[in-house]
């Protein structure tokens, strides 16, 4: 499997400063195949069908995402029960620790990401991850744009030894808010190999297989037959009907 995922990048409808297309024709030299760009809070299919043609036009598959900031319970569910069959992945962003222990244990809940505005990642939170099958988002930009880098790899480093212990999938992500803040790769793989001590291929694996089986798992759920995790209704078989013959014989 060499396709290589990112699946957080800020286009200047989120606040970046790049257009889709402009990160679109850099991520297809750099060798990514999959793309995806953050949308808050709403669902918008004018705007993610938009988004699917431009980066179409440079080969890549484009990955539908929205980022709920989840600050209640009731609004979490809400939000779920309006989007989920129409958005490839979903990411929650927990403004408290109610909202990210549910975060961690909802099955509509593909990833959960911990931005400056969330509580802290712990040990609680891992297990709890890890126990659900549920992803953790890491971005290269909170190391790059960072003006004191230590604390911040200190906290990295924290955060991806609980996921290890607590067997969480991590997905690593740009994060980029611009063109000059997206990587290769290997380089991606690179820096966090020597600043946070990943071994390189767990490094290809955050970029590659886990987004990727993200994405999938992703789609299988929303899929007609789907029921649960090895589940899935196949097609639906003739009524039996009983006759007086089949009657007698039981009787």
């Amino acid at each position: 499997m060499k396709a290589f995922a990112d699946l957080q990048i800020y286009t200047i409808e989120a606040g970046g400063e790049n257009k889709a297309e402009e990160y679109a024709s850099l991520l297809s030299l750099l060798g990514f195949k999959y793309v995806s760009f953050v949308c808050f809070n709403r669902l918008d299919k004018g705007r993610f069908k938009e988004y699917r043609r431009k980066v179409e036009d440079y080969g890549l598959e484009y990955v539908s995402r929205i980022d709920l900031e989840v600050n209640s319970l009731n609004q979490a569910k809400r939000f779920l029960k309006r989007y989920r069959r129409h958005v490839d992945i979903i990411v929650a962003r927990p403004r408290n620790i109610n909202a990210a222990r549910f975060s961690a244990r909802d099955s509509r809940i593909d990833m959960v990401f911990f931005d400056t505005k969330s509580p802290k990642f712990d040990t609680i939170q891992a297990r709890l991850m890890g126990k659900n099958n549920k992803a953790l988002e890491i971005t290269l930009s909170e190391i790059l744009i960072a003006e004191n880098r230590v604390p911040v790899i200190k906290k990295l480093n924290n955060i991806l030894s609980d996921a290890t212990r607590y067997k969480v999938k991590v997905i690593l992500s740009s994060g980029a808010h611009n063109i000059y803040e997206i990587r290769a790769p290997r380089d991606i793989a690179s820096v966090i190999k020597t600043l946070l001590g990943i071994k390189i291929d767990n490094c290809f694996e955050m970029l590659r297989e886990n987004p990727i089986n993200i994405i999938f798992e992703s789609k299988e759920k929303r899929s007609k037959g789907f029921v649960m995790p090895g589940l899935k209704v196949i097609g639906k078989g003739k009524p039996y009907e009983v006759n007086k013959k089949i009657l007698d014989f039981l009787s």
